[in-house]
This record gives C-alpha cells, structure tokens and sequence, in this order.
C-alpha cells in the first residue's frame, strides 16, 4: 500500500452537511482520535487523499475547512464530489484521488465510516477497504463486504484495531 483515501465527514470529523451552509462558513469538529492517526500514517510514509462528497462546496472549501479545523497538512489531496462531478460511490472520484496520487487501485486502501457510500466504489476498483465504526454509526452492511473493521483512528484503542495497523497490512 501507498496511498490511503479517507473520508472526511463521520469518519474524521463530527457530522458535517453543505447541503444549507458551504463549508467555507462552517466549523470542522476533528474526533480526537483524527490528528494523532492521520500523523501516524504520514510518519509511515504513504500518501493521503481527503476524499468527500459534498452538496455546494468545491476543494478549494474542503481545503479551507480542513486547514481551519487543524489537520489539512496531513493531506497530500484534497477531492471533493463536486468538483469530480460524481459522488461516491460512482468510480470517477476515486480515480481522480488515485491519479493526483500517481498510484493504482491496488496500491491504495479506502478508509470510511459509510460501507455503501464510502467502500464499495473502493472495492470495486480493487482497493482493500477498512470500516470505522464510531458509537451511533451505520456499522456494517450484510451486502457489503469490508476488509477491516475498526472502532477507531487511534493507535491502541481499547477496543478494537486501529487505522494505523491496518494500512500497513
């Protein structure tokens, strides 16, 4: 692996919609677990892409919001649905993540909080994919198959696998 795609919203940060407000306007809310992962992968190494749909907002606002909310400089990308014109699930933003990257499908890992939204347009292109299931999260789907499972970002969480761990895999 080279490269980690992420989610942004539920995944790294608390619930955030553009639907009403741009982003520009809002305020990011990074879980605590969110910095101290996305540190440790960059020590590691691999290339990380900020992968996220949105409604009105473009990637130069997902830049912004991300830069503000403190953790925009672990990220080598930033994509957004609207500025790829297709939303995830639909193959076209993973594609473009992993060309800005330089890397392919299989070099890469999809890392989301939604297994139909976020991971199946991953697997689909070959890519392993790891779930984060966070209190009051979807969890996972019967119709969805995942490669990794975590309750969290963090490095030694006390109750499940972390990224950290399974990027590496």
């Amino acid at each position: 692996i080279r490269a980690v795609l992420i989610d942004v919203g539920e995944t790294l940060v608390e619930r955030i919609s553009d639907g009403q407000i741009p982003l520009r306007q809002q305020s990011m809310r990074p879980f605590p677990d969110t910095a101290e992962a996305l540190e440790a992968v960059k020590r590691r190494g691999y290339m990380l892409a900020a992968v996220s749909n949105t409604e009105q907002s473009g990637d130069s606002e997902l830049d912004d919001a991300l830069t503000r909310a403190g953790i925009r400089d672990s990220f080598d990308v930033v994509l957004t649905s609207t500025s790829v014109g297709e939303r995830k699930p639909a193959p076209a933003i993973y594609r473009r993540a992993l060309q800005l990257l330089g890397c392919e499908a299989s070099e890469a890992i999809m890392v989301g909080d939604d297994a139909r939204v976020d991971l199946v347009g991953g697997a689909a292109l070959g890519m392993p994919t790891v779930l984060v299931v966070r209190p009051g999260s979807k969890g996972p789907v019967d119709d969805v198959p995942v490669t990794f499972t975590v309750t969290s970002l963090a490095r030694n969480p006390s109750d499940g696998g972390s990224l950290d761990l399974y990027v590496g895999a």
